[in-house]
C-alpha cells in the first residue's frame, strides 16, 4: 500500500500530462507482474487558470496537481522545497 500520497507539479505553462502512478506501480510489483509499469500511468489536465486540482487513475488511485511557481506550491510542504 503506498505509504504517502502521489502529488504532480506542473510547469506553468503546462495543460496537461502523463505520469506513473506509484499506487498502480507497487500494486503490480507486488503480485510480482512481468511490465508493471505498464498500465501503471494516470494523466490529466490542470486549466491555466486553475493553482491545484486533482487527477484519478484508471484503477482510482488520486494524485494531487499542483501549478509550479503559483500559490498552490506551499501545499507540497518543506520537505519538498
Amino acid at each position: 500500500m503506498l505509504a504517502t500520497e502521489q502529488t504532480v507539479v506542473l510547469p506553468d505553462r503546462v495543460t496537461s500530462f502523463t505520469a506513473v502512478c506509484h499506487a498502480c506501480l507497487e500494486e503490480q510489483l507486488a503480485t510480482l507482474e512481468e511490465d508493471s509499469w505498464i498500465g501503471a500511468r494516470v494523466s490529466g489536465e490542470l486549466w491555466l487558470e486553475d493553482d491545484t486540482g486533482w487527477a484519478t487513475c484508471a484503477r482510482g488511485h488520486r494524485v494531487r496537481l499542483i501549478r509550479a511557481g503559483r500559490s498552490g506550491e506551499h501545499l507540497l510542504g518543506s520537505r519538498y522545497g
